[in-house]
């Protein structure tokens, strides 16, 4: 196992649990129930931190991936995220077709697997494949900013066009929006949080520990207070209050987040392995947590919501979805690693024989 930085690879763990635990409330009603009372607003607090899951995703490709260059390499590394992505789309339709006895046609699932719509969940990797081509010209475009200043002044500019404006156009009072600053650029957020990961790690940013935790409380509670207040006991998805990834609160808690867990240490091999092997699995156990969240929760319990109905969701139905989804993950990405192996032995001996026969 080649070395590896325990903070990330705890993040990436976190990050890819929040998305399975987030994922938990909409699967069991909770989205469409409505907020009223102290245990739900204790789950919404929940939910609001399971929320940057994604966005922390996106940061830690930006504090890995800020000193990339335009080369080949860069671009041929992308193939196993799409090969993975690939099989996957592959088991969720046979899923779907033997165990749901799906009626769509071969044609629907071509389509679904180019249109990234095969799996739920794969719109994340509509919006990676994008910012993964950009990465080496962002990074031209960041580290020709000479002063820090000037990149502080880059990220504060990106926040507000993709996320502080579109933080106003999810409010209305009365039935009238209160979109009333530019947020046709709202789809930038990517490349801000990918700053953000940049900036972190080429200035060490670091934070007391109890003043992170308590700007991570604060940021919850103040999310979770004005969703709770704004819904009027109405339920989460007809309130539809900061219930997008860009909104601000989700990236001013997902920084702090970043920040509080990715440079703990720790002395313990067992506990670096786990987080190793759970981060290396993250990628395709959030693909394939698709067909656990089908399996799992297709038992009609969950159709109206009830509070004990959800606890049980999330003590039990979740951390067996993580886990198996983890699993079948490194599987599927030990496969690949070991088809990738032999395709590399047989170019090293196709080269070799040339060599050879232009040597004789």
């Amino acid at each position: 196992m080649k070395k590896r930085i325990f903070g990330l690879d705890l993040v990436r763990s976190l990050a890819f649990f929040f998305v399975i635990l987030v994922h938990s409330f909409a699967n069991s009603g909770f989205n469409n129930s409505s907020l009223v009372g102290f245990q739900m607003f204790s789950l919404l607090m929940i939910r609001c931190l399971a929320f940057v899951g994604v966005l922390l995703f996106i940061i830690i490709t930006g504090y890995c991936k800020s000193h990339k260059t335009l080369s080949k390499d860069h671009f041929y590394s992308i193939i196993k995220i799409l090969v993975i992505y690939f099989i996957i789309s592959i088991v969720t339709i046979f899923f779907e077709k033997f165990y749901f006895h799906s009626d769509k046609m071969l044609y629907d699932y071509i389509i679904g697997i180019l249109n990234f719509t095969t799996i739920p969940y794969a719109w994340y990797i509509e919006m990676y494949i994008g910012l993964f081509l950009l990465i080496p010209f962002l990074n031209i475009l960041y580290n020709n900013l000479q002063s820090k200043q000037n990149k502080i002044t880059l990220l504060f500019t990106l926040l507000f066009i993709s996320s502080i404006s579109g933080s106003f156009a999810n409010l209305n009072i009365e039935g009238k929006s209160l979109d009333i600053l530019p947020y046709w650029w709202g789809n930038l957020y990517p490349i801000l949080l990918y700053y953000i990961g940049a900036f972190i790690r080429e200035y060490d940013i670091r934070i007391n520990k109890i003043v992170n935790l308590i700007f991570i409380v604060v940021i919850i509670f103040m999310q979770s207070f004005m969703m709770f207040f704004y819904s009027q006991g109405q339920a989460l998805f007809d309130s539809r209050i900061f219930l997008v990834e860009n909104n601000f609160p989700a990236i001013l808690l997902s920084v702090f987040v970043f920040l509080f867990f990715y440079n703990i240490k720790t002395h313990s091999k067992f506990l670096s392995k786990t987080m190793y092997y759970i981060s290396y699995a993250s990628f395709g156990g959030y693909l394939i947590s698709y067909c656990y969240d089908l399996l799992f929760y297709d038992f009609n319990l969950f159709n109206k919501y009830d509070s004990h109905y959800f606890l049980m969701c999330s003590f039990l139905l979740t951390p067996l979805i993580f886990f198996t989804s983890a699993i079948t993950s490194i599987i599927i990405n030990k496969l690949y690693d070991f088809i990738s192996s032999l395709f590399k032995k047989a170019k090293l001996r196709h080269e070799s024989l040339i060599v050879n026969k232009t040597f004789y």
